[in-house]
């Protein structure tokens, strides 16, 4: 007779599934809370979520949808835990994303939210370009020709050993002093003797706390102040002829246009307005920043 009750109690929910009298009902998961994506990067975004409840303890598989939620693809199933990184997605792609609880008694989807993952990360590739010597012979270049110091002070300009033609490229310039120096690219009919910052279309120059300069007219004022400590980065776009600048890596200027510019192909230039300043070139390599997001190295 007991054993009989064991069973109909089990069946009908007033007896646990161990036999023991008072035991739960067995339930379907609630929906989980699904917060928006963080750490969004060009492969991956980390999500979190509420707890959901139900009998038994539900278990949780995160899904991610390209095509606006017409087809889902579990990231993992199984899990227990309420966050996860999902590592397998596509750059600059718009993305759904769900967690589904189950367990036992059914299957609940939680909302959906979305993101776009970044763009993938530039190639930082190995330096191989270095100043060249100026016609003028009033700099000195020493550090394998990665350092330029002017040994007078009257506008003196080198540039780098490669050009580009176009891409999104970067690359960085470090200062021991520097008085209105000017940093920028140029093409090979910039003349490297002295004069002023810009009499040409044939550069644009980043100086220091005036702005960028082409043809010697600023063409934008709110420049950012070099710094002894951390260098300049430039994120030159040579498709659309456009320039932005950061001191500290994160923080970059508005993109201005030099669209004006004349033909290229483009070296990277500097010009030293004062005796004794110098600038260290970084190409490629190791970066003191990370590389703005679509761009690559100058010499990758």
């Amino acid at each position: 007779m007991f054993g009989w009750l064991g069973r109909l109690g089990s069946a009908s929910g007033i007896i646990g599934e161990s036999g023991e009298w008072g035991g739960d009902p067995l339930t379907e998961p609630s929906a989980p809370v699904l917060d928006e994506p963080t750490e969004v990067g060009a492969t991956s975004v980390t999500l979190s979520w509420s707890a959901s409840t139900g009998n038994p303890t539900p278990e949780y598989s995160p899904e991610y949808s390209d095509d606006d939620g017409e087809t889902w693809t579990p990231a993992t199933t199984e899990l227990t835990e309420t966050t996860y990184v999902i590592e397998t997605l596509t750059p600059e792609t718009d993305y759904s994303f769900r967690v589904v609880a189950s367990n036992t008694e059914g299957d609940t989807n939680s909302n959906v939210v979305t993101a776009t993952t970044e763009a993938e990360e530039g190639d930082t590739g190995t330096q191989t370009s270095t100043w060249n010597a100026d016609n003028a012979g009033n700099v000195v270049r020493t550090n394998g020709n990665l350092t330029a110091t002017a040994t007078s002070g009257n506008r003196y300009r080198v540039q780098s050993t490669s050009s580009k033609s176009s891409g999104l490229l970067y690359f960085e310039v470090s200062f021991a002093q520097w008085t209105f120096t000017s940093v920028g690219v140029g093409n090979s009919s910039f003349p490297l003797t002295n004069s002023s910052a810009g009499t040409t279309n044939d550069a644009v120059g980043v100086i220091s706390g005036s702005g960028i300069r082409l043809n010697n007219v600023v063409i934008d004022a709110t420049g950012q102040a070099f710094n002894a400590t951390h260098p300049l980065g430039v994120a030159v776009d040579l498709d659309t002829k456009t320039i932005k600048t950061t001191v500290d890596g994160i923080n970059y200027s508005a993109g201005v246009s030099f669209a004006g510019i004349n033909a290229g192909p483009y070296f990277v230039t500097l010009v030293l307005f004062t005796f004794n300043d110098s600038g260290t070139l970084a190409t490629g390599g190791t970066f003191a920043y990370p590389l703005p997001a679509g761009y690559s190295a100058w010499d990758a």
